[in-house]
């Protein structure tokens, strides 16, 4: 009896403390100068741990002819294809509604991954089927963030920096002080790395690659070239982004493409603690999570409303 009361006490005394010195954190985290770039690093962190988020990604794909005889008198021309999805990686679920031709084409198909498999449908009224093949598709399409993975000369925008990449029409005619903006150059081998890595991970999940096998990296996402531009909340979480990037044309092609990609996310869902599920052999590892949750909530409740325009 007696011990099981100590254990309590022990417990609490823990809890106490941790509460007691994240009164002092704040102030002494942010003494710390951070570079941008080990800023964008800390939020690309920050969203994979959390994990539980809703995006909505628009692409403006537009398809250039090259200099080449066959070309002449051919134009560019463009395609819109929109991405809406809900992610949840602690629970490895995945929903998505795709608009293959634009938002304003209407036709649709839905997609969401149960247990290692793809599913999907073109309407609610259909029965969910699986669709083979779907993997690459789906990996891409539901990794918005992962360009900031390969973000190289980040630098911090001032609010008076008016040059920003975004359409003056995303632009809201007032920032809220809470928001950091950042522009940032993009690493093609770099976001190949973390697109050969993400496949991976889902194919060794899955059963599918042997231990000791590794993929090739997509050469076209070797020779990708381009731009950014991330928008952080109040709890140094993404909520605005925007891309540029060129994709340059192969020896004797006929083409080359670009890519201007937008992502608004949105409900960012903090992560649950549950005190009895921790390690209290490990006192410094359950205190650090007490103090990770703590924090996580309190810049929940100072979030600026700038996120939702």
């Amino acid at each position: 009896m007696k011990e099981k009361l100590y254990r309590r006490k022990a417990l609490l005394l823990l809890i106490v403390s941790a509460l007691f010195l994240l009164t002092a954190w704040p102030a002494r985290a942010f003494i710390t100068v951070q570079s941008p770039a080990g800023r964008l690093e800390d939020s690309w962190a920050r969203a994979r741990a959390i994990g539980r988020f809703h995006f909505e990604t628009a692409t403006q794909h537009t398809i250039h002819p090259t200099a080449h005889p066959a070309n002449i008198g051919r134009r560019s021309r463009s395609e819109q294809f929109d991405i809406a999805g809900d992610i949840d990686e602690p629970a490895n679920a995945v929903t998505l509604q795709i608009w293959p031709h634009g938002r304003s084409r209407g036709q649709s198909l839905s997609l969401k991954q149960e247990n290692g498999r793809t599913l999907g449908r073109a309407s609610e009224d259909e029965e969910w089927r699986e669709v083979p093949d779907a993997a690459d598709l789906f990996l891409q399409s539901s990794q918005p963030a992962s360009y900031l993975t390969a973000a190289k000369n980040v630098r911090m925008l001032s609010d008076a920096d008016e040059n920003s990449l975004f359409p003056s029409e995303l632009l809201p005619e007032e920032l809220d002080a809470a928001v950091t903006r950042y522009r940032f150059d993009l690493d093609g081998l770099a976001y190949a790395r973390t697109m050969r890595s993400i496949m991976e991970d889902e194919l060794r999940r899955n059963g599918e690659l042997p231990p000791g096998v590794s993929l090739g990296m997509v050469q076209q996402f070797v020779d990708m070239t381009g731009e950014g531009e991330l928008w952080l909340d109040a709890r140094g979480l993404p909520f605005r982004q925007i891309v540029r990037v060129q994709f340059p044309a192969d020896d004797n092609a006929l083409e080359w493409t670009d890519a201007v990609i937008t992502t608004a996310y949105s409900d960012w869902q903090p992560h649950v603690l549950d005190l009895t599920a921790l390690d209290w052999q490990r006192p410094a590892d359950a205190l650090a999570s007490v103090m990770m949750t703590f924090c996580s909530a309190s810049a929940d409740g100072a979030h600026g409303s700038f996120a939702r325009q």
